[in-house]
């Protein structure tokens, strides 16, 4: 057999080829670089090309802070393409790798190479680690992109943390300065408390969490330029509306934007009966119980139609002093937005504020309603001879929280009562004299 296979190979009319039947890259690439390499060839291609027209593409400088990897690498390869095919189409186009040498990228690495001895540097320590650090990986990462094939002027790379190219950051920043373009203002910056660093803004990714957005109005406070008194409309009713989805940010907001290119209206809106503009809650959070209360309360705050009902929320402990807790609700009620409602931890706390409540002279209900509710009972009085008593499904306080915000918004106006024989309890019987 093996002597017929010789015979028919003989009668075959075969190419005959220099090129070999594998390819052998692994061995091939590198004797192929080497030849670029020994002949020149990116200096070459640009002396080819001397007196053509330029084409420039500025590299984008990854930072000098490791190996390359599947991002650096694209990108190196994508322009390497462009930058040969831009010569072959009779240009000349340079090609001058760069490296970002600053940053925290580069920090990180480099603290990370120290270990446990980073807590005892110093800044002009840090500095010096991370030059030598980045100055180590600029050669590493320029052979690895030699080796993927790319060419350019490696031997001469433009690096961020050579003096000529900050000088010439800073010129360029002071030209911009004559011109008017560099301006003194305030901003918000994203902070990394792990790092202890800024972030920039393009380098920050949001998960995909769900989040509620939230109409919130903003009491106007002052009228300089007469604007509402002109139109006779009462500053103390006026307000302005925003409507936003970071619900976070709230606690630290200290103004609301107008564009002065835009038109605003005035709109009145009756005032809905039963329906209480400003909550302020009260709650005890030493315990579980407390704890489930104030969750339930704020749960149905969260899922109300009008999040701009609740006021503030004054939370205590047990070991916490009582005239403490009275002196802060009675700044509310003596300050310029003072609350229309109060929803208590438990109907005994309801009966201490309803006595802090009068001694400010202030009538219940027609000035301000309060509602104390517990494991068993809800007891409100948020409508002239309305008592409401209500059991709720378990011991957390989750159901009354609910009912709670029902009653004090006005969306519940009859009373309700799941068990009678609670009705009957001293603390309602004081709650509704």
């Amino acid at each position: 057999m093996a002597k017929n296979k010789s015979q028919y190979d003989s009668t075959l009319n075969l190419p005959k080829t220099l090129f070999e039947m594998r390819a052998g890259l692994p061995k091939k690439e590198p004797v192929m670089l080497k030849d670029w390499d020994d002949n020149d060839l990116y200096n070459q291609l640009m002396k080819h090309n001397e007196g053509k027209p330029q084409f420039i593409l500025h590299d984008g400088p990854p930072y000098a802070n490791g190996n390359i990897h599947m991002g650096t690498a694209l990108n190196k390869i994508i322009k390497d393409i462009i930058i040969r095919d831009k010569n072959m189409e009779g240009y000349q186009a340079p090609y001058v790798p760069g490296f970002d040498t600053h940053g925290l990228p580069i920090e990180l690495k480099a603290l990370s190479s120290v270990g446990d001895k980073k807590k005892d540097i110093s800044k002009l320590e840090l500095r010096q680690i991370c030059e030598k650090f980045a100055t180590e990986h600029i050669d590493i990462m320029s052979d690895q992109f030699k080796r993927l094939g790319v060419i350019g002027d490696f031997e001469h790379p433009y690096l961020t943390l050579k003096p000529e190219f900050e000088a010439r950051q800073i010129e360029i920043f002071g030209e911009m300065a004559k011109k008017g373009y560099i301006y003194k203002g305030l901003k918000p910056v994203y902070w990394c408390p792990d790092c202890r660093t800024a972030l920039a803004e393009a380098e920050i990714e949001y998960g995909e969490d769900d989040c509620d957005s939230i109409f919130v109005r903003f009491h106007v406070s002052q009228d300089p330029n007469g604007v509402l008194a002109k139109h006779g409309i009462p500053m103390d009713k006026t307000y302005f509306v925003i409507w936003t989805t970071t619900t976070w940010t709230l606690p630290a907001n200290e103004a609301i934007c107008l564009n002065g290119q835009f038109e605003y209206s005035f709109v009145k809106i009756g005032d809905a009966v039963g329906c209480h503009e400003r909550i302020l809650g009260i709650f005890k959070i030493d315990d579980m119980q407390g704890v489930g209360r104030l969750q339930g309360f704020m749960d149905a705050y969260t899922e109300h139609p009008d999040k701009t009902l609740l006021s503030d929320v004054i939370m205590y402990q047990s070991s916490d002093d009582v005239a403490s807790i009275f002196a802060k609700l009675a700044q509310h009620l003596q300050g310029a937005e003072r609350p229309t409602a109060i929803a208590c931890y438990n109907d005994q706390l309801a009966i201490q504020v309803m006595d802090v409540v009068r001694s400010l002279g202030m009538k219940i209900p027609d000035d301000i309603s309060i509602v104390g509710f517990d494991d068993y009972l809800l007891s409100a009085y948020v409508l002239p001879g309305l008592t409401t008593a209500v059991h709720p499904k378990n011991k957390m306080g989750m159901d009354a929280g609910e009912m709670i915000l029902r009653l004090i918004s006005g969306e519940q106006t009859d009373p309700i009562v799941y068990h009678p024989e609670i009705v009957e309890r001293d603390s309602v019987k004081d709650l509704t004299k």
